[in-house]
């Protein structure tokens, strides 16, 4: 819009503001950034991953009520995990949906994020697969179960001045 100003529209109304977009967008190549483990990953647009890997506890069961941080099966999500944007046609299976998929697209809208951040909302992908969409949700296939023996502790912290709603 005219004199610097923005309009972003979603499911709750819209919102006029000044300056550059909210959430700068994750520009990434088609080749996903691998995770540094253990260690913090610096991506474009200002967001941060932490990766830390240690042993299970039987509480680990138990996601972490934080949804920016995630317990996953180190087993489970490999060597070599990676952050990347989200792609036409990415499914995942949810925890808790009993292993059915979903389109990350169906859980962008369930979760009522406007349109203008899901271009730049970072997914952490394993062996071709999405294991967990920081601050949405993880994996089914990726979660910890009993007979987990390590564990991969993620965190994400969004870009300064980040409002996901």
């Amino acid at each position: 819009l005219p004199g610097n100003l923005r309009l972003a529209s979603g499911d709750d109304g819209f919102v006029v503001a000044v300056g550059r977009p909210a959430l700068p967008a994750l520009r990434l190549s088609a080749a996903p950034v691998p995770l540094r483990l253990p260690g913090e990953t610096r991506l474009q647009g200002g967001w941060v991953v932490t990766a830390t890997a240690r042993p299970a506890r039987p509480t680990d069961v138990v996601p972490p009520r934080d949804a920016w941080i995630a317990w996953l099966a180190a087993d489970a999500v490999g060597p070599h995990p990676a952050v990347r944007a989200r792609e036409p046609g990415d499914k995942l299976q949810p925890l808790g949906l009993g292993g059915r998929h979903k389109s990350l697209q169906d859980l962008f809208v369930d979760a009522r994020i406007p349109q203008p951040l899901r271009d730049g909302w970072p997914v952490v992908v394993a062996g071709g697969q999405i294991v967990w969409v920081p601050g949405l949700r993880l994996d089914e296939r990726a979660r910890v179960r009993p007979d987990t023996k390590r564990i991969l502790e993620l965190g994400v912290a969004p870009p300064a001045g980040f409002v996901a709603r």
